[in-house]
């Protein structure tokens, strides 16, 4: 989806990360099937997809050498990943992967929750704006755009860029490392954890009890993101997408 939607805006290039061997080929059959795995006839304006097998740690220096800096325009973060997301934010911070204005979204950070990663989506100094879009299953998805003038290496970096822990200079409060242990404990006790190596098809069941208490955790940790919601373009009913405005974008 994210290809077609640069399919005649210019154009680009789209790379899954799959540990998955078994996902990574479904994805590159679809890729293949769709006509993306090598650009379309558009010239400039085709997307091109590439599927590579792997974990963060692994991949993301991979991308670096390839690409070189600050070549990833949208990071999206997804899979039930849960606390893991803090960590491939901070390897694509440590390599300086992220572009000036680059957009991070965070896939479903209420069940399970991903305190850390919102934590720093909510800093002004390194995120602008950022809001949390409500889904019908009633999670979040978690939407900001970068802040400018960011670096940390000065201009330099090595491979051990993509294994600092924390490479930012803002300090989380004393509460947020207890409230990642309590989440990531709840992870692996949920049912999309135990099956995140096969195939699973259908949506997830809601559960508004649980979501509600990730929102209260939240605010006691001061991290309020601004809430959003989606609406359908104006498109026909079998072409219309799904689009959200962020509040930096709906203020200018």
């Amino acid at each position: 989806r994210a290809a077609f939607s640069l399919q005649g805006a210019g154009g680009g290039l789209v790379i899954g990360c799959e540990a998955d061997p078994v996902r990574a080929a479904a994805s590159l059959c679809m890729a293949e099937w769709s006509g993306l795995s090598r650009g379309s006839d558009g010239g400039s304006q085709a997307a091109e997809v590439q599927i590579r097998v792997g974990r963060g740690e692994q991949l993301l220096p991979q991308l670096r050498r390839d690409l070189g800096p600050r070549s990833v325009d949208v990071l999206i973060l997804g899979g039930f990943q849960g606390t893991e997301y803090r960590e491939e934010l901070a390897r694509a911070h440590g390599l300086e992967l992220l572009s000036e204005q680059a957009v991070v979204v965070a896939d479903r950070v209420l069940r399970p929750m991903a305190p850390e990663l919102v934590w720093l989506a909510c800093q002004p100094d390194l995120f602008e704006e950022p809001c949390a879009v409500t889904t019908e299953d009633d999670d979040w998805v978690v939407v900001a755009r970068r802040a400018s003038g960011q670096s940390i290496n000065g201009g330099s970096w090595n491979e051990r860029s993509a294994f600092q822990p924390w490479p930012w200079k803002q300090q989380p409060p004393s509460g947020l490392a207890q409230l990642r242990h309590v989440a990531d404990e709840a992870r692996q006790r949920t049912v999309a954890w135990r099956q995140r190596d096969r195939l699973v098809a259908g949506p997830c069941v809601p559960q508004p009890e649980e979501s509600e208490a990730a929102r209260h955790a939240y605010q006691q940790l001061g991290i309020n993101p601004a809430l959003c919601w989606p609406r359908r373009s104006s498109a026909g009913q079998f072409d219309a997408v799904w689009m959200v405005t962020l509040p930096c974008e709906s203020a200018a």
